[in-house]
């Protein structure tokens, strides 16, 4: 972990928010052309562009999965936080998809997109939390006071339900209404084999994008991400009852460029994180840590109650 006491140039607050805000703007240009990568021909390669696509559109939800389990802040702002962004990628989505795409979506495919998104965010947060609770660790800045997380502040409180706010008016803007489409147990198991499948690359990409070299990380991803996409159409074929198709290959290929694109850019976006001064830094209750060690250590911060 990079928790050494060395000393540093401190970073402005500026650079610390313009690689985070080029970031975001990027992945909503990416959300409102991406039915483009969906709906275009590309001959042979058009399922291999569509899995490239497909990865780089989960990885949003990882981040935001990660920034409200382990990031700065409140929980009572991060969640708001967490569900605006998640909005914004499905109103600019359908935006997108209703200027450029020849296919609208109908009512039904709208709300099975959002439970998709909602459930994926809550199951990735929740396995972020869990990792928060085992290994004590927070995503912080360096330069971050870590006496500003001690107290609950009323504020707090307000800019959480301004955001929740801001979300439900965005919904309601746009008009997206929420249908629940008829029962069916098969897209739920396929989405929650997906599910677990981000989570057994989610995890592993953020604990090596701070414990690992750049180069041999991503070895080490790539070996990953084969072992899972083997167990994840082997999983889906067993579940289908169907046998191996002819284009088994092709298939195996893609699954493996969208578990692929997934490390590999999440791995991306947390090394342009870290540059940017945030670090997985020891959290312990205050209680624990007996006074004279927390004027000394730079490296523990106040738990955060909300959090907990």
């Amino acid at each position: 972990m990079q928790e050494s006491g060395e000393q540093r140039r401190p970073i402005s607050r500026g650079w610390r928010i313009a690689p985070l805000l080029l970031l975001g703007i990027g992945f909503l240009v990416f959300d409102f052309f991406v039915t483009r990568g969906f709906g275009a021909g590309y001959g042979y390669s058009t399922e291999f562009i569509q899995a490239l696509c497909m990865g780089t559109y989960v990885v949003q939800i990882d981040l935001i999965a990660i920034w409200s389990a382990m990031g700065p802040g409140r929980m009572v702002v991060r969640i708001p936080w967490a569900l605006l962004a998640i909005t914004l990628v499905f109103v600019v989505h359908q935006q997108g998809a209703t200027a450029l795409s020849r296919y609208l979506f109908s009512d039904e495919d709208r709300s099975m997109l959002a439970a998709v998104l909602i459930w994926g965010l809550i199951a990735a947060t929740g396995s972020f939390l869990v990792y928060r609770v085992a290994t004590r660790r927070r995503l912080l800045h360096r330069d971050a006071s870590l006496e500003r997380s001690q107290r609950f502040h009323l504020q707090h409180l307000i800019g959480g339900v301004f955001l929740l706010s801001v979300t439900m008016g965005m919904l309601k803007a746009f008009e997206f209404p929420i249908v629940f489409p008829a029962f069916d147990i098969r897209p739920l198991i396929s989405v929650g084999i997906f599910t677990v499948v981000n989570l057994a690359i989610t995890l592993p990409t953020l604990v090596l994008s701070y414990r690992m070299t750049f180069a041999f990380r991503y070895l080490v991803l790539a070996g990953i991400c084969a072992v899972v996409t083997l167990s994840e159409v082997a999983l889906l074929f067993m579940i289908s009852g169907a046998g191996a198709p002819p284009d088994l290959g092709k298939i195996v290929l893609m699954f493996l460029l969208m578990n692929l694109a997934q490390g590999f850019l999440l791995s991306l976006i947390l090394s342009m994180v870290c540059w940017s001064g945030y670090e997985l830094r020891l959290v312990t209750s205050a209680a624990a840590v007996p006074p004279k060690m927390k004027h000394e250590s730079l490296t523990l911060a106040e738990a955060d109650p909300w959090s907990e």
